[in-house]
């Protein structure tokens, strides 16, 4: 009997000490790089203690002073409504191939109409997409606990705070602010 409590501890003691990163996994038989290999979209990114919303709207109010069909000078006021969205993948390959794709979409919104001397405005939508993509290489720093991409002579290094196969967390510090993105893959 003792010695499968003396196995049990010693057992607990080899999985509790496996995991490199600050969140986990405790234990996983896949390496490093199968789990980092894939597409990952970006679900969260936390600044300073602060999530940051992929989705933001914007309100800007303007005036505008113009001459007026029936004769003087009028100033008018309008809201301009701006939506923005985005989603995030970077992907990683197994031969430290890395590619990091931004699809974007902006709504601006004018609420309100007028009429000037050769410019006439009125409630309209505009929709703009938009895909940027960028590669680099990749690779895992000597430890293990960061991961190195390079874009062709600049660098950019993030901690690992959490690699799984299906969850990722990345942690970077600059000038005193710390973000952390949160990444699901695909």
């Amino acid at each position: 009997m003792k010695n499968i409590i003396l196995s049990f501890i010693c057992l607990i003691a080899f999985v509790s000490s496996c995991s490199k990163y600050d969140d986990g996994p405790a234990f996983s038989l896949l390496t490093k790089t199968q789990r980092v290999t894939g597409t990952w979209t970006l679900t969260k990114v936390i600044v300073n203690g602060e999530e940051m919303s992929p989705d933001d709207t914007y309100t800007y109010t303007g005036n505008y002073t113009c001459y007026s069909p029936s004769g003087g000078w009028t100033d008018h006021t309008y809201d301009l409504i701006e939506s923005d969205s985005y989603e995030i993948t970077w992907e990683f390959e197994k031969d430290g191939d890395f590619s990091h794709l931004e699809y974007s979409t902006s709504n601006f919104q004018t609420l309100d109409s007028f009429s000037c001397v050769n410019y006439q405005a009125y409630i309209s939508n505009n929709i703009t997409n938009s895909t940027n993509s960028t590669y680099a290489d990749w690779e895992f720093s000597s430890d293990k606990l960061e991961l190195e991409i390079d874009y062709g002579g600049t660098s950019q290094d993030f901690e690992i705070a959490r690699l799984t196969n299906k969850e990722m967390t990345l942690e970077q510090k600059y000038e005193g602010i710390k973000t952390e993105y949160q990444f699901e893959k695909q």
